[in-house]
Order: C-alpha cells, then sequence, then structure tokens
C-alpha cells in the first residue's frame, strides 16, 4: 500500500468542558439529548496539544487540559479542559454537570469533576485546578520582577494534575514557558537545570524557581 494511503490511527476523547465562571458544562445537542462533545486525535502525538488545537479550530475556544481521567471500564479516555475565554456564538450549549447522562461519564468521573469545580482536587495534583493558569501568570509576574503582558495564548504541551509543560505569549518581547515537575516525573526537573547550564543557548533561559515549578524565557 502507498504511503499516502495509509491513515494514522486515532484515539477518541470524551471532553468535559468547564467554564469556570458559571461551573456550567458545555455539551452538545443530539438526537439523544444532550451529550459530552468528542475529538479524535492521531495517536502517539502529545494529547494536551492536540486537543487544545482541535478545541479552538471545532469551537474558537481557548482551552487548558487540566486532567485526564482514567477511572471506571468506559473504554474511551476522558478529558477536563478549563475554557479561559467567554463562549462565542457555539454549537456548544451550557448545562449543569447533573445532565450529564452516566453513559457519559460515570459515578467515580463525575464525583472527580465535582471536587474539581468545588476547588476539591483531592491530592490530584494543583494543575487540576481551575484556575491555575492565571495563578501561573502571576507568579511568573512576581518572579520575573516587572510587569509582563500577556496575550493570553497558552501553548499547551504536557498536561497532568502533577506536571505541565505550556508556553505563555506576551504582547511584546519574549514568551515565557512555564516547566512544572510532579509524579511521575519530577526527575525531569534537574535535567532541565542540567541542559540549562551545559547548553544555555539552546532552551530558554531560567528566571524563576519554586518547590513544584520552574519558570524559563525564551520564544
Amino acid at each position: 500500500m502507498p504511503a499516502h494511503d495509509i491513515t494514522p490511527e486515532k484515539n477518541e476523547y470524551r471532553l468535559v468542558l468547564l467554564q469556570s465562571r458559571t461551573h456550567a458544562v458545555l455539551m452538545q445537542h443530539d438526537n439523544d439529548g444532550l451529550s459530552l462533545p468528542r475529538l479524535a486525535i492521531p495517536d502517539g502525538t502529545r494529547p494536551a496539544e492536540q486537543l487544545q488545537s482541535a478545541i479552538r479550530k471545532n469551537w474558537n475556544l481557548r482551552a487548558i487540559v487540566l486532567d485526564f481521567l482514567a477511572i471506571g471500564s468506559e473504554s474511551t479516555p476522558c478529558a477536563v479542559v478549563e475554557i479561559l475565554n467567554p463562549v462565542p456564538g457555539t454549537s456548544l450549549l451550557e448545562a449543569s454537570i447533573d445532565k450529564i447522562a452516566d453513559e457519559d461519564l460515570v459515578p467515580e468521573e463525575r464525583g472527580v469533576v465535582e471536587g474539581i469545580l468545588a476547588g476539591d482536587i483531592d491530592g490530584r495534583g494543583p494543575f487540576s485546578r481551575v484556575g491555575w493558569v492565571q495563578d501561573a501568570m502571576e507568579w511568573m509576574q512576581s518572579a520575573i520582577g516587572r510587569d509582563v503582558a500577556f496575550t493570553g495564548e497558552v501553548r499547551q504541551l504536557n498536561a497532568s494534575g502533577n506536571f505541565a509543560l505550556a508556553r505563555f505569549a506576551t504582547q511584546s518581547g519574549p514568551a515565557y514557558w512555564l516547566k512544572a515537575t510532579g509524579q511521575p516525573n519530577t526527575h525531569e526537573f534537574q535535567i532541565t537545570r542540567l541542559l540549562a547550564e551545559l547548553c544555555p543557548g539552546c532552551i530558554p533561559r531560567r528566571v524563576g524557581n519554586s518547590t513544584i515549578r520552574s519558570i524559563h524565557l525564551g520564544a
């Protein structure tokens, strides 16, 4: 079979799209009523990056993946996503979490999502929390020591409750990277620091760090 005829494998995700301001969930309307939207992304790619891009392309929504749920017997993985911008004209509808059918979200998953909305992440890690992006920008302002005008565009490459990799664009000057390491990737922090020392011209310059995250400066 010619190479151009090969269709890449794709993985489908259920999306729990959270509106942080209203605590509503964005759902789609189909013949059976309301259901969680789903997206398929290429296998072997970064799920957070691909889902963020696909959500922007399909619904013009800026989003951050908070966590991936692996609960219950549902074969389709579930991504919990925070919507960062107000919802423009879109086919998605706002609904309360109790409108999600058990076929879409098993009780254990529902409990996790309710906890995230309530600010009770129950040991899932700081990056499962709604609003961490705004807190990260404020922390960067403090670490840098001056006001930085962020555009609100955040490119997410890695996502989990315990670790993150994201690029924060600014209105002028360089972008800032957030490299956060936690279980099971705590070793990455020392690797990143060593690379910064050995190859300072190859990766963004470190401008600040704390016990749970480090900030790098560069485009």
